[in-house]
This record gives structure tokens, C-alpha cells and sequence, in this order.
């Protein structure tokens, strides 16, 4: 056997290479059908003309709801990523999960994590059902006809939050002191 070389080498590699073609990015159209019958039903928001969104306004609307995210200080940093997501979003090269096509936007930030979530779990059927009604995917059906829980057994859950915490509304939620008195022979207080 002969050695080959370097330049027949790189001739060879370069020949069986596939050539580099720049990807060519458009705000594209919903798909007819299927497609445009899902965005409609559950993706696609209302203006108040009545008029529904374009893909391209979906794209503008999620990609400005995750960047949202970044901390404000990273502003050219936001910026940037909205650049990259919003065009990948519109073109279709990436695609989100439905849950933040649906909910997703410049709010997203102050929302209850829970609707983006899917497919949540938990160690007993009472807790997630606790999060199927706060919005989170569970990827069970909770009909009575299929369901062996007995809910009369679910158990009494108490939140209890510190006076010091923004969200605490006096009369509405359970302040810590109040806890403690209330639940004093209670082992876990």
C-alpha cells in the first residue's frame, strides 16, 4: 500500500464533503387543516378588533415572554436571544411545547409556573391533582369514572405564610403566629 498525501487527502475530504448552503429564515404560514385548526383552538390570541394573530405575532409574543426571563441587567444579552428565538419561533426551526405558545408572553415572569409545565408528577394523586388545578400538565384524567382515589380522604392542607411576605393578605391567609396557635399539639409546628 502507497501512502496517500496530505494534499490528496484534503482533495478527498473536500469532494465527499456536502456543500454549505445558508438556511433561509421566513416568518412561514400556519399549516392548512390540522395545523391551523390547533393554533386557532388553542395557541392563536384575539386582538381587540377580533382579529386573530399571524404566526409571525405568535413568534414576536413567546420569544419576548422568555426573554423576559433574563435578568433586566443582561439587557444586550435579552436582546440578543430575542433576535435568535423570535426568528427560529417564526421560521419554525424550533418550536416550543404548546403551553408556552399558549401562555407565553411579556407577563410570562409574573405567572404561575405551573401553566408551563407538563407532564408534573407527584407522590400521591391528591398533590397532583393540586397541580392540575394550578394549571400544570399531569398527563392523567381525573373523571370519577375512571379514578380508584377515594377524594373524601384527601387530606386538609393549610398554607401558612410569614407576615413578611409580599404576598401575605391579613384575613385571607394564615399568618405563622396564628399557626402556631392553632395547631400547637400538632408535632410538625
Amino acid at each position: 500500500m502507497s501512502p496517500i498525501s496530505k494534499t490528496a487527502r484534503k482533495s478527498k475530504k473536500k469532494s465527499s464533503a456536502l456543500p454549505k448552503q445558508q438556511m433561509k429564515f421566513v416568518d412561514r404560514e400556519l399549516a392548512k387543516g390540522l395545523g391551523r385548526a390547533v393554533a386557532k383552538r388553542t395557541y392563536l390570541r384575539t386582538d381587540e378588533d377580533g382579529q386573530l394573530e399571524k404566526w409571525a405575532e405568535v413568534a414576536d409574543r413567546v420569544a419576548k415572554g422568555n426573554v423576559a426571563l433574563i435578568p433586566a441587567k443582561d439587557k444586550r444579552h435579552r436582546n440578543q436571544e430575542y433576535k435568535i428565538l423570535h426568528k427560529h419561533i417564526a421560521n419554525a426551526s424550533l418550536l416550543l411545547s404548546g403551553r408556552h405558545l399558549q401562555h407565553g408572553d411579556i407577563d410570562q415572569p409574573t405567572r404561575n409556573m405551573e401553566v408551563f409545565t407538563n407532564c408534573s408528577t407527584a407522590s400521591t394523586s391528591y398533590l397532583l391533582f393540586y397541580l392540575l388545578l394550578n394549571g400544570s400538565g399531569v398527563g392523567r384524567s381525573y373523571d370519577d369514572d375512571l379514578m380508584v382515589v377515594d377524594w373524601d380522604y384527601m387530606p386538609s392542607l393549610r398554607v401558612v405564610l410569614s407576615e413578611e411576605h409580599d404576598n401575605f393578605v391579613w384575613g385571607d391567609d394564615e399568618s405563622v403566629k396564628e399557626a402556631k396557635k392553632k395547631y400547637k399539639k400538632c408535632p410538625l409546628v
